[in-house]
């Protein structure tokens, strides 16, 4: 009874009984011979189509059944299908169904990267406001000397300027992830570049006493939002600065080939860990010899900014001590060669 439902499998039978009845009336009224031949064609050719569309029936409600089972946690569409629109159909379900399944999974990585962002930007709030608590408690003290409660103050100033830096970094990061940041590009020299860069960090470059070398040809020219890129390198050269010890040395580099435009930021630190290089420039990530200071955003922040620009960002160790981290930005013209050929 359930091919009953299909229109054209009604149609069908309405046809043979058609065929059947003008075959009656044909024996009636003409010869036998004639008419039975006339019927036999008749209901053979309608039988015919019947099984036809019996089988096609067959198999689309096959392919029900196991869209059904999909939308009920099966994992695929597997089903036999030989040529013919309806192993077309088939197979355009099944890609749709990888498609919404690649989906699927897709939200449920975004949902719990953003539940651990979300743990992780708490435990890094939460840490300096603990504190801030204790220390207002103290200030509470009726026999709190002077100098003590100056020295509160000022531990509180410097606690609320790491939420507030905390809350900047984020807020920057979310804006990049939203795409909604426009970049302004403009052609400058590598060497306008550094500098901008190196300003901010002259003093406390002197004040730990370490030397910063810049070699190579400083007149290439870039083009980069200049904002947004001295942001990336600031976070490169003030982890260089972070790791650098006293007296110790941080060289930049530039160079630039047909292909990319490159500046490269070494110190003469301890170098990073093996373990945790492959983690270096995720969000939040804190290695073996991570800075009191750091949050371990610079680094993933850094690398957006960059990846955004049409540029790469990685990072080494160096064989006679320290960091080194690359930064690359790609000509157009090359990129566009390379698009072509994929």
């Amino acid at each position: 009874m359930l091919f009953l439902r299909n229109r054209l499998f009604r149609q069908n039978l309405f046809s043979m009984g058609l065929i059947l009845l003008t075959g009656g009336i044909l024996i009636s009224l003409f010869s036998l011979a004639g008419a039975l031949g006339f019927l036999c064609g008749g209901v053979l050719i309608g039988g015919c189509a019947a099984f036809s569309q019996f089988q096609q029936y067959h198999q689309i409600t096959v392919v029900t059944e196991k869209v059904d089972r999909i939308l009920h946690g099966e994992e695929s569409l597997v089903v036999a299908q030989e040529e013919g629109e309806l192993a077309i159909l088939t197979n355009q379900i099944e890609k749709m169904t990888n498609r919404l399944r690649e989906q699927s999974a897709s939200l449920e990585k975004e949902k719990n990267h953003l539940a651990n962002s979300l743990t992780d930007v708490a435990h890094q709030v939460r840490t300096p406001l603990t504190t801030l608590f204790l220390l207002t408690e103290q200030l509470r003290t009726p026999e709190l000397a002077d100098a003590e409660y100056r020295h509160i103050i000022r531990e509180q100033e410097q606690l609320l300027k790491r939420v507030d830096i905390l809350v900047t970094e984020l807020l920057k990061i979310a804006k990049l992830e939203a795409g909604s940041v426009v970049y302004h590009p403009v052609q400058l020299t590598a060497g306008q570049l550094i500098h901008l860069t190196v300003e901010a960090f002259a003093i406390p470059l002197e004040l730990a006493d370490i030397s910063l070398a810049i070699h190579g040809n400083l007149e290439d020219t870039l083009l980069v939002d200049p904002t947004w890129t001295v942001e990336a390198l600031s976070n490169l050269l003030k982890n260089a600065l972070e790791h650098t010890p006293e007296k110790g040395q941080i060289a930049i580099t530039c160079q630039k080939n047909p292909i990319y435009s490159e500046i490269t930021i070494t110190d003469s630190g301890p170098g990073i860990s093996q373990e945790d290089l492959p983690f270096l420039f995720d969000r939040f990530y804190q290695g073996k010899r991570h800075h009191d200071a750091s949050f371990g955003i610079g680094l993933a922040l850094s690398r957006m900014i960059i990846s955004q620009q049409n540029g790469s960002l990685t990072a080494k160790n160096v064989q006679k001590g320290g960091a080194s981290f690359t930064v690359r930005f790609y000509q157009t013209e090359a990129v566009a060669m390379t698009n072509n050929r994929v």
